[in-house]
C-alpha cells in the first residue's frame, strides 16, 4: 500500500497540473503553511497515479485530493470542500475563508465547489507548463 503521508507532513495534496487557478493556489497555499506540514503533487503525476490505483476512490473525482494522516498514522482522503477545509485549516493567512467554510454545511459547500471546479479553467485558463520549484522545496513535492 502507498503511503503518502509522514508524521512531518501530515498532509498530501493532488491538484490539476493543468489548471492555472489550481497552480496559483498551491503557490499560496505553500507560502501559508509555515509549517511545512503538506506535500503536494499533481493529478497527473506518477505519485497519483499509483494512489488512485490502490484506492479508487480518489481515482475519477473532479477535485483536489487531500490525502491526511491521523494520529494513529491511517490515511484518510478527502475531496470538494472536505478537503479545503482541511488543507487552510489553522492557517493563519486563511483564518477567514477558513472560519466561513466551517460554518458552511458541507452539502452546500460541496455544490459551490462543484460548480466553482466545472468553471475554473474557463475563468482562469489552462497551463502546460510546470512551475519551477526552489530547492528548499523540493521535499513538499511528490513526482
Amino acid at each position: 500500500m502507498i503511503s503518502v503521508t509522514t508524521p512531518r507532513h501530515p498532509h498530501a495534496l493532488f491538484f490539476d497540473g493543468e489548471c492555472r487557478f489550481c497552480n496559483r493556489w498551491v503557490g499560496r497555499l505553500l507560502r501559508a503553511d509555515v509549517d511545512r506540514r503538506t506535500r503536494f503533487g499533481a493529478k497527473q503525476g506518477a505519485t497519483f497515479q499509483r494512489l488512485a490505483a490502490e484506492r479508487p476512490e480518489a481515482a475519477n473525482v473532479e477535485s483536489i485530493i487531500l490525502v491526511q494522516r491521523d494520529e494513529q498514522g491511517h490515511e484518510h482522503i478527502l475531496t470538494r470542500s472536505s478537503a479545503v477545509r482541511a488543507a487552510i485549516r489553522g492557517l493563519p493567512r486563511y483564518a477567514f475563508a477558513s472560519a466561513l467554510l466551517e460554518m458552511t454545511p458541507r452539502p452546500l459547500a460541496d455544490v459551490g465547489y462543484r460548480i466553482f471546479s466545472k468553471f475554473r479553467k474557463r475563468l482562469f485558463g489552462s497551463q502546460d507548463i510546470c512551475h519551477v520549484i526552489k530547492p528548499a522545496d523540493r521535499e513538499l513535492f511528490l513526482e
